[in-house]
């Protein structure tokens, strides 16, 4: 039995997980929870059904599961704080969340097309062009030809070109849809669907690398990787954009915030230096207008100099996003706070109400339409509900009104967020 999902396979039979070209090596314990999951997707899975699938009944301690969980979605390119694929519930345990389609070893079913670059699954729906059919031994052939020429790009380019496209998605290249792009670099990307095929173009959060005239697609597309890769210093990953006017950008690839938890309006209070943003965050002051400043839980990023507002908010929005990959929260417009930044509390991770996997489905639009309302904000729970407060006059105020409106009704309250941050437990 094979298991898709996003650009991953798993083969239950020969206990092997692929991601895009890339056998991913796992402990015979972890892949057995990765199958468990997916297997019962259907249902939120508690420990104690992790206990007696994975561990045979024993008892374990919670480390020694949170260990294993990491090292699941590590496999799977996830995260505990994206936690796209696979979600935490509190108190009742775990679900496989991601799209996933089986198939069975029938090639008359589906066939898998795999290259250094490329994971495709074809059903006998689709009707390729011609009617392909790959047996399980010409499937291997093709895994060790993309391992190949995987282990061939990685000698040839450099160490960072390491993002995997999907092929054609149907969109047309469009100058003005053209993510991360610098000042400096918009003319070329404005030229670009003026030059001679066959042409490619590659981009990171810090640079883009263009080919066009080449003598054949593939030359164009190592070119355009070569490029953008030459100009980076361990900073970012390059990846296709488009090849000839085709984007095969993946779907994606930029976790953005959701527009309803987004926050762009400038506060009256001046930003000041943390050192939450490191470096970026001594620079940014020092910028030119307009310019913005974002952060996820790894690389805060800032833009300066744009020609607009919302030029600089797309653009550091979609930059940090790439490079955490993770939505990244706007924290910064032209030199003033666009958020509450507490201080009381540790902060442990961004807060989006919409997409907080916590958050159970009933309490998620009460608590974001609240969350729509001024500064201080806070959201405090109790063993059976949420409660979210806007308005406040300080940090102090939100905290001890969040943690009443809790208390008249429930028990065992804790504080959960300050603003858009989740604060660590008392």
């Amino acid at each position: 039995m094979l298991f898709f999902f996003e650009n991953c396979v798993i083969d239950a039979d020969r206990r092997e997980l692929r991601r895009g070209s890339e056998m991913v090596a796992l402990e015979p314990q972890v892949f057995d929870l990765l199958l468990f999951l997916i297997r019962n997707r259907d249902r939120v899975v508690t420990k104690d059904d992790v206990f007696a699938s994975v561990w045979g009944g024993r008892i374990v301690s919670e480390s020694a599961l949170s260990t294993r969980i990491n090292a699941v979605r590590t496999a799977i390119g996830d995260s505990g704080e994206a936690q796209r694929l696979l979600r935490t519930l509190p108190r009742k345990g775990f679900r496989f969340v991601g799209e996933v389609r089986e198939g069975g070893a029938s090639p008359a079913e589906e066939a898998i097309v795999t290259s250094s670059n490329t994971v495709t699954l074809v059903t006998a729906e689709q009707k390729p062009l011609p009617a392909i059919r790959i047996d399980r031994r010409r499937w291997i052939l093709s895994v060790a030809i993309g391992v190949f020429a995987a282990v061939v790009g990685a000698v040839v380019l450099a160490p960072l070109v390491q993002r995997t496209f999907v092929a054609n998605r149907g969109e047309r290249f469009d100058p003005a849809r053209v993510p991360m792009v610098d000042p400096p670099d918009q003319a070329t990307v404005d030229a670009y669907p003026r030059q001679p095929d066959y042409k490619a173009i590659a981009l990171s959060s810090y640079s883009i690398g263009v080919s066009h005239g080449a003598p054949d697609i593939e030359s164009a597309k190592t070119q355009a990787l070569q490029k953008c890769s030459v100009q980076l210093e361990k900073k970012s990953a390059c990846t296709l954009y488009a090849v000839g006017m085709d984007v095969v950008w993946p779907g994606g690839i930029i976790p953005l915030p959701p527009p309803g938890d987004l926050r762009t309006e400038p506060l009256s209070a001046k930003f000041t230096p943390s050192p939450l943003f490191g470096s970026p965050g001594e620079i940014y002051p020092t910028e030119g207008n307009h310019r913005a400043l974002a952060r996820a839980a790894r690389i805060p990023r800032w833009v300066s100099n744009r020609v607009s507002r919302e030029e600089a908010i797309r653009r550091v929005l979609e930059k940090c996003g790439y490079d955490n990959q993770l939505p990244c929260l706007l924290v910064s417009v032209d030199g003033f706070w666009t958020i509450e930044m507490p201080a009381a509390h540790q902060r442990v991770a961004n807060f989006f109400p919409s997409i907080a996997p916590e958050l159970p489905s009933e309490a998620r639009q009460r608590i974001q339409e609240i969350y729509r309302g001024p500064p201080w904000r806070a959201l405090a729970r109790g063993r059976q509900s949420w409660h979210a407060i806007a308005g406040a006059a300080s940090e102090a105020d939100a905290i001890e009104k969040a943690l009443q409106a809790c208390g008249k009704v429930d028990s065992d309250c804790k504080l959960f967020a300050i603003g858009n941050f989740r604060i660590r437990d008392n």
